[in-house]
């Protein structure tokens, strides 16, 4: 396992109240001569991620992680995460065990896990990045948009839908989990295709490999309504009738530090409950 000495922690000020939590995990890895860097400061302030660090530290909950993810996609560092959320997928280190938990990441007792991440662009324009999912939906009132769907430039299938989401594995239990999509085991080299309440019989989920290219169309709206698509719920672009999103997995990686030894099935039997 790699030294670290350097942190950058990412905090909900939201969920950890007077950045208690926060003080804590500052106050323990200074006493353990580490370089500190909290992003809102303990007076308020907030301080930008030096360029030498070693791992963020998110807490909060998994939307805080997604977000430090994506402030920091461009460095290799490993990302851990303090639960203060609800579920809590990309959060494994609960408050109760915080100080133990900071040990075993001092003394080197953890696993990496890596998570493949995906990126999209419409038509030719610029690649963006994501985490948990691609989606493109309906962004003015309610109506009813055609999406056609190509893999490896070869037709799969339409959708008459709200949407549809191109999610990674790690995104299998966001917001595909809540349009009735399947969990997908975490560091999976997959791409799930979830159309958002479709209006149709054929509903499906469809599972590809890491290595296909997913291309959405959106050719037909019934009633004029204006259509979206967005990054891990961030940076909404606007679509236009015609228009065709690109979707592939990036060449980036994601690295988690993973300080349970239990399996997956039997943590997501835990988080189900």
């Amino acid at each position: 396992m790699q030294n670290m000495d350097s942190f950058y922690i990412v905090s909900n000020s939201m969920k950890d109240k007077n950045l208690e939590v926060t003080r804590r995990v500052v106050s323990f890895l200074r006493r353990n001569k580490k370089f500190v860097f909290p992003d809102t400061g303990l007076d308020g302030s907030h301080v930008s991620a030096p360029e030498d660090i070693d791992c963020v530290i998110s807490i909060g909950g998994d939307g805080t992680m997604i977000k430090a993810v994506r402030e920091l996609a461009d460095r290799d560092v490993l990302f851990v995460g303090i639960n203060l959320g609800t579920i809590g997928f990309l959060t494994d280190v609960e408050t109760a065990s915080l100080e133990s938990s900071l040990q075993r990441l001092m003394d080197g007792r953890y696993d990496v896990e890596e998570r493949m991440m995906i990126t999209g662009c419409v038509n030719d324009g610029d690649e963006k990045l994501a985490l948990n999912d691609i989606t493109m939906a309906r962004s003015g009132p309610l109506s009813v948009l055609e999406y056609r769907v190509y893999v490896n430039d070869n037709f799969l299938t339409s959708y008459r839908a709200d949407g549809v989401i191109v999610s990674t594995p790690t995104g299998s239990t966001g917001y595909n989990l809540s349009a009735g999509g399947p969990i997908v085991k975490p560091n999976s080299q997959v791409m799930v295709i979830t159309p958002i309440c479709a209006h149709t019989l054929n509903s499906r989920s469809i599972v590809l490999g890491k290595r296909d290219v997913v291309r959405v169309e959106v050719i037909w709206d019934r009633s004029g309504g204006a259509a979206e698509v967005s990054y891990d719920g961030e940076n909404h672009t606007p679509l236009n009738i015609g228009d065709a999103v690109t979707i592939k997995a990036a060449s980036k990686t994601t690295r988690f530090v993973r300080m349970s030894s239990e399996s997956f099935v039997t943590l997501l039997s835990q988080k189900l409950r």
